[in-house]
């Protein structure tokens, strides 16, 4: 009976075990152990159906869905597996579960090198019998694998091609397995090599040529010389096909043409004279008279054309030479062709109708007049008999040399402007020839006098060279020390002061030299309105101006007005003293004369409040209408009680500062303490008059100045939030916990203008308290469809509250009753709890990703991939990493770990 007890305890303590256990690792209990490295990325449960199917030990089908290659191959009758292993099981041979350093492989015999190669369809002979499989399967296939697929049965994918494709591709032609050395040349085609036989050479023992041993590589064909020996020692060059031919050397084939004499062209007149006239000591020696024309042919050139009579005689020709070898040779004669003698024909100078001496030794060229006519008529017979070359040149006649160089040889050289004036303006005669005898030499024969009789003096004593010069007539050379020009007067035009009277434009004249007024009036407009020349005294200009500027630099107002300023009326602008005003004249000017030396004259009295209606004084009503800032330390309603009303300026004030001064001129500073109201803060730099002002009374409530934004709302106890040295809130926080939105989380380090939109206007009061009054962007942010819904869920309350803190947006916990619920969108995207621990997906990139982005099957939500939405390119992973890489989830989370870049 116990024993029985004892038996269903230990089958409920199984069942408990194994009921526990499944949902942990059912399948992996039954593993019959690891998998290999190139398996390691389906360890695990949920990999087991990829290889294994209900009811079978290993689905073929699952191997060949990854082993494509080698599908295709079976299908098709090819290699080992598709010839001697068809539909065999793979597990026969390729084993698993035996851990990472096992191999997959169970090879026949127990070794690679066992294998009967002739089972993949191609058997191996010869030397291919004892290479290591290894020194041809060496490739890896696409899932970077090591392969033994793939390769090709040619023999240039593993042996070098020495003959560079010129022999084909079939080596078993000339060679065998056994050996690169055992040749079989008999049908060999010569053809196919870089040298063909033809004629002898078709006769020729390949050992003559080869040698022996045989040598098939680096020889030396592209020369006859390279195998013959020149009998005429390099004398007649290296074409030896010129006189031989490949079926016999003799007898020689030379003709007298073309140019493979050497030495001496065979061509016109050599043509017909017989060998034996020159080789007089044999054929193949040089003759005794030697090479070179001279030899036989006298010269009848007396230029220096040097013994190349080829250069110009080619093809043996004497006579009727082209155009282009007189040209090429005419340099060297002693009259070289430039300019336009290059274009002229040959004929026209060397004439036929000459005869050939005349024609050519005794032609007549030393002049130009020798070819060409003299347009001018002899008019330059005195300038060495009229010879063209100093104003002509061969390029042609025109334009002429003669220059300005030239031209101060005759009687009227160009100077000045004359140098710019074109030849036909005093030269007026028609083209092409020219009057080159100018009558007209004096200036008032080309140019119109607009002084009238002014300067008939100086007229006649030089006409207008007197005072013009020909570089211009704005230079002129005037003595002008009856009245010496200085400062602008001496950059000034003359026009300025010179200009035509309305008797000059009446009578057609020029300006008027003579009777200009020499004083300042006569030219300057007064631009004081005669504030100086009316009044007493009289001042002339030069008191303050001078000729250099009408600007004063440096005006000395004490010496010329007798009141010096100083203190701060020596950095006062003038026109604060001297304003603009109307002193008689159309037009308002800068009041000189008139202002006073009192202090009222310019400055308000800020002790005596008085209304501007009836201040007859321009500067009393500007002055008094806005106290200056520099009086603004002095508080009217203390100065009053004082009696200072009525005290002159100086007492208190001086140029220097207007603030109150002591006995001994020192600055006096209010203690504002003795009124019972120390100064703290910003009231410290605040103007008096700020305070001190007739328009209301002075209260020490801080309302009596600063405009309460509360509206009374906050009573008057301002020193409760703020203090005099700004009027931003000491303690923000503490204060806010008074309010309906106590500050929390990130609501602490919040700028106030974030809520309180119109903080600027000093509203306060309007911020909202409910969360999706300032989120409501992030409520409706493009890529998060849980808050808004979608055509089959309804939107989220708009309380953020229910799923986030305040603390941070992220992570999220929506409670379980918004989840469960059927109408919340929030159904379908459901992410187990802390799922942000490992892997985060409420914020960051991945928030917008769904369930089936990520997890293949919620079956087995620990098998991710990456891959669909992170595709790469396997060649640019493998040169980034420098090793094979898998492209699994759970490879890419080994270096990406919760999805973080590198």
């Amino acid at each position: 009976m116990n024993a029985v007890r004892f038996a269903r305890a230990v089958c409920a303590l199984v069942a408990l075990l194994a009921i526990a256990l499944a949902r942990v690792a059912a399948a992996q209990l039954l593993s019959p152990g690891a998998l290999s490295r190139a398996h390691s990325s389906l360890e695990g449960d949920t990999h087991c159906s990829d290889c294994h199917s209900s009811g079978k030990r290993v689905d073929q089908a699952a191997c060949l869905k990854c082993h494509g290659d080698l599908g295709a191959r079976i299908a098709a009758g090819q290699g080992l597996h598709g010839l001697q292993y068809r539909s065999q099981p793979c597990e026969k041979c390729h084993v698993e579960h035996l851990g990472v350093g096992t191999s997959q492989i169970n090879w026949p015999g127990g070794d690679p090198s066992k294998l009967d190669h002739a089972q993949t369809g191609w058997p191996l002979q010869g030397a291919h019998k004892t290479t290591t499989c290894n020194k041809c399967h060496g490739k890896v296939n696409a899932r970077g694998a090591p392969t033994f697929l793939g390769l090709s049965r040619a023999c240039t994918p593993c042996h070098k091609d020495q003959h560079d494709g010129r022999f084909g591709s079939i080596c078993t032609t000339c060679h065998d397995e056994t050996a690169w050395g055992n040749l079989r040349l008999q049908g060999f085609n010569h053809d196919q090599a870089r040298f063909p036989l033809h004629g002898a050479h078709a006769t020729v023992q390949c050992a003559k040529c080869h040698f022996d041993p045989p040598k098939y590589v680096g020889l030396k064909f592209a020369l006859c010389t390279d195998c013959h020996q020149d009998p005429h020692s390099g004398r007649l060059g290296v074409g030896c096909t010129d006189c031989h031919e490949e079926t016999r050397w003799k007898p020689v084939s030379f003709t007298r043409t073309g140019t493979r004499h050497p030495g001496v062209s065979l061509a016109g007149g050599h043509a017909g004279v017989a060998c034996v006239a020159c080789h007089d000591r044999g054929n193949l020696v040089s003759p005794s008279k030697g090479s070179e024309c001279s030899s036989c042919h006298r010269p009848v050139h007396k230029a220096p054309f040097g013994q190349a009579c080829a250069s110009c005689h080619s093809s043996i020709q004497w006579l009727g030479l082209p155009r282009s070898v007189g040209l090429a040779a005419h340099p060297r004669t002693v009259y070289p062709l430039t300019g336009r003698h290059a274009d002229v024909a040959c004929a026209r100078c060397h004439r036929p109708q000459l005869p050939e001496e005349d024609r050519y030794r005794k032609l007549a060229f030393t002049r130009c007049g020798d070819c060409h006519q003299d347009q001018h008529r002899g008019e330059f017979a005195s300038a060495d008999r009229g010879e063209c070359k100093p104003c002509h040149a061969t390029s042609g006649f025109r334009p002429t040399l003669f220059g300005v160089d030239l031209h101060a040889s005759t009687a009227f050289p160009l100077i000045g402007k004359h140098l710019a004036t074109p030849c036909s303006a005093c030269h007026t005669t028609a083209r092409p020839r020219v009057d080159l005898h100018v009558a007209k030499q004096a200036c008032a024969d080309c140019h119109a006098n607009p002084h009238g009789d002014q300067f008939a003096k100086e007229m006649a004593q030089g006409g207008c060279a007197h005072c013009h010069d020909a570089r211009g007539w704005d230079l002129p050379k005037i003595d002008h020390s009856t009245w010496p020009l200085t400062g602008a007067h001496a950059t000034a035009v003359c026009d300025s002061c010179h200009h035509p009277t309305p008797e000059d434009r009446k009578a057609g004249h020029g300006a008027s030299y003579r009777g200009i007024p020499r004083n300042c009036g006569g030219c300057h407009d007064d631009a004081h309105l005669g504030q100086f020349r009316l009044a007493r005294p009289v001042l002339e200009c030069g008191r303050c101006h001078t000729t250099k500027t009408f600007k004063i630099p440096n005006f000395d107002h004490e010496t010329v007005t007798g009141w010096a300023l100083t203190g701060a009326h020596e950095r006062t602008r003038c026109t604060a003293c001297h304003p603009m005003a109307n002193v008689g004249g159309d037009r308002p000017v800068v009041r000189w004369r008139g202002p006073s030396t009192e202090c009222k004259f310019c400055h308000a009295n800020p002790h005596e409040h008085r209304s501007t209606a009836g201040v007859t004084n321009e500067h009393e009503q500007r002055s008094t209408a806005g106290i200056t800032d520099a009086m603004s330390d002095s508080p009217a309603a203390s100065t009053r009680a004082h009696g200072l009303v009525d005290a002159p300026c100086g007492a208190c004030h001086s140029t220097s500062s207007w603030r109150m001064t002591n006995a001994a001129g020192g600055t006096v500073k209010f203690d504002h303490s003795t009124t019972g109201f120390p100064l703290a803060g910003e009231h410290v730099h605040t103007p008096c008059v700020a305070c001190h002002t007739s328009a209301r009374p002075i209260k020490r409530e801080c309302a009596s100045c600063h405009e309460d934004f509360h509206r009374g709302r906050l009573l008057q106890s301002c020193d409760e939030c703020h203090s005099p040295a700004g009027w931003r809130v000491t303690q923000p926080l503490v204060l806010h916990r008074r309010t309906r939105f106590p500050l929390t989380g990130m609501h602490v380090l919040a700028d106030c203008t974030q809520c309180h939109l119109r903080a600027s206007e000093q509203k306060f009061t309007d911020a909202p308290i409910d969360c999706y009054g300032c989120h409501e962007q992030d409520y409706r942010r493009p890529g998060i469809f849980l808050h808004v819904g979608n055509a089959t869920s309804a939107p989220l309350p708009r309380d953020c509250s229910l799923c986030h803190r305040a603390i941070a947006w992220v992570p999220a916990n929506a409670p379980g009753s918004m989840v469960a619920s059927t109408a919340s969108s929030l159904q379908a995207q459901a992410a187990p709890r802390n799922h942000d621990l490992r892997f985060a997906i409420s914020y960051g990139s991945h928030r917008t990703a769904t369930c089936n982005d990520c997890h293949a099957s919620l079956a087995a939500p620990r098998a991710v991939r990456c891959i669909g939405c992170h595709a790469h390119d396997p060649v640019l992973v493998m040169q980034q990493h420098k090793q094979p890489l898998a492209m699994d989830g759970a490879s890419c989370l080994s270096c990406h770990p919760g999805g973080a870049r590198r």
